[in-house]
């Protein structure tokens, strides 16, 4: 990564505090944030100091599914402006002269010679309609589904407890066979439903980030 392009703290805090109320107001279940606190010198949600101690186990998972979701926020906030960025980047005389000012077509056609005026007349045609072409591009492609299908969110919760049942059995070896069965469809569900809100939540930031 370039050092010089890397964003200082306080230009992240100043995205950050951009970004908190939009995430919270898309965010699926608003009362967990009655567990946590955003921390603007870590750059995620904590928990909070003061919450009763029964709630602890709730909050460790309520922490991990709110940072994951602020996670894909963030990534795509930032795909997305990128992407507006890149498109407008440089209009067309700046582009004319970084690319022929060398070759002397450049001073030709500001000194209104006609060859050199037609090229870049004809040049800068084509640069508006390639512009023109990329710009609706950006607005209309879908870089991927607006909803994440039930058989893609259940694949993902099967591949996410295949990773984790090693340590769950070693946790777990009081339950029986048909116990663990019955807990794994339970947390797949669960898994696979949490899944689609999280890709919701960032489909959202996307479209939140083209409209403003």
């Amino acid at each position: 990564m370039d050092i010089k392009n890397k964003p200082t703290l306080a230009e992240k805090q100043v995205f950050w505090a951009e970004q908190i109320p939009n995430f919270e107001a898309k965010y699926w279940l608003p009362d967990h944030f009655s567990f946590l606190v955003f921390d603007m010198d870590q750059g995620n949600y904590v928990i909070k100091d003061d919450l009763d101690p029964i709630y602890e186990d709730d909050a460790n998972e309520i922490y991990h599914r709110v940072n994951t979701g602020w996670a894909m926020w963030k990534k795509a906030i930032t795909f997305a402006k990128a992407q507006v960025s890149e498109s407008n980047v440089m209009d067309f005389d700046e582009w004319f002269k970084k690319r022929h000012e060398k070759t002397g077509l450049y001073e030709e056609a500001l000194c209104g010679k006609d060859d050199a005026t037609y090229i870049k007349h004809e040049m800068n045609k084509a640069f508006q309609a390639g512009r023109k072409e990329k710009q609706a591009m950006h607005e209309g492609f879908v870089l991927v589904p607006k909803e994440l299908s039930d058989e893609k969110a259940d694949d993902q919760a099967m591949f996410a407890w295949g990773f984790n049942l090693k340590l769950f059995k070693s946790e777990n070896r009081y339950m029986t066979a048909i116990q663990v069965e019955e807990f794994r469809l339970r947390w797949c569900l669960n898994k696979a439903r949490a899944l689609q809100q999280e890709y919701s939540l960032m489909i959202q930031a996307q479209e939140q980030s083209h409209d403003s």
